[in-house]
């Protein structure tokens, strides 16, 4: 329990856009954070998500194959195996993580590829382009 609240305070911050070193005020929260960095610690949390769902599905299966290793496969057990279709979500359900896992890398790509471009293409201000002329204008004597 300890680990999952320490994981969540850790994307709370990465959130915030906290640097290594940097000091952070106790309850910063996404509020204060811009649609673009909330969408991205979205994303985020669905892909850690997504991975923990990985992991208690491979647990669960390692531990199926145990029991039905020492012999614990009662009639019971097969009926429910059979109703669950167990041989087909054991093979789809990795599938359909890793494709998503992808999908949800590749939207993080895209958004910060696009928060880059706006980044760059945002209009200066207006003390920005003075400041910006002055260097030149000296420069060039």
């Amino acid at each position: 329990m300890r680990l999952i609240e320490s994981e969540r305070e850790l994307d709370r911050l990465r959130a915030s856009g906290a640097k290594p070193g940097q000091i952070v005020p106790l309850g910063t929260t996404l509020t204060s954070a811009s649609p673009e960095m909330r969408a991205e610690q979205s994303v985020s949390t669905a892909l850690h998500e997504l991975y923990r769902l990985g992991d208690y599905f491979a647990r669960g299966q390692q531990l199926v194959t145990m029991l039905v290793a020492q012999g614990r496969q009662t009639p019971q057990v097969k009926e429910a195996m059979r109703r669950v279709d167990w041989n087909f979500v054991c093979e789809t359900a990795p599938e359909v993580i890793r494709g998503a896992i992808k999908e949800l890398q590749e939207a993080q790509v895209r958004m910060r590829d696009a928060a880059e471009q706006a980044a760059k293409t945002k209009p200066k201000s207006a003390a920005a382009e003075v400041s910006e002329f002055q260097t030149s204008f000296f420069a060039s004597r």
